[in-house]
């Protein structure tokens, strides 16, 4: 198995689409991010000596509100599975490209500039003052980079 981990920008928003899979409908997200190679100059800053791209699928229920948390620029770790995928394009030739099957995505908070928390629903067998502390769904947004 071709495990993959690394550290890009989106380098666009990402899409949610709900896909027929056999006899069901999935969840599926949609990314495309840049790994970018950043060398220091010496001087403080850094200089991109060359990345690549990788499109990526994150399926299930995660999809969904990770659509609609993160955005175009936004740095993100992710992790996964990586698959040679061969196709063939409008001339009729053979192609193939790799792909990035995805087990997990995350915010890089260096660039986070604020979240705002959500509260957790309650159910029926919790009520709201039962001392227990609301978890939540974190949204960020930071400062996008070129990308």
């Amino acid at each position: 198995m071709n495990r993959f981990a690394g550290v890009g920008n989106l380098g666009d928003k990402p899409k949610h689409k709900t896909v027929p899979v056999g006899d069901e409908a999935r969840d599926v997200l949609e990314l495309r991010v840049y790994f970018d190679r950043p060398v220091p100059d010496g001087d403080g800053s850094y200089t991109d000596k060359g990345g690549f791209w990788l499109n990526a699928n994150l399926w299930g229920n995660r999809a969904k509100p990770l659509s609609e948390l993160l955005d175009k620029g936004m740095r993100v770790r992710v992790e996964g599975t990586l698959i040679q995928e061969t196709w063939e394009d409008r001339e009729g030739e053979e192609r193939s490209g790799m792909k990035l099957d995805l087990d997990s995505v995350a915010l890089e908070l260096v660039r986070v500039a604020s979240i705002e928390m959500r509260q957790r629903e309650h159910s029926a067998a919790e009520p709201e003052d039962s001392g227990v502390k609301p978890t939540a769904k974190a949204k960020a947004t930071g400062r996008k980079a070129a990308g």
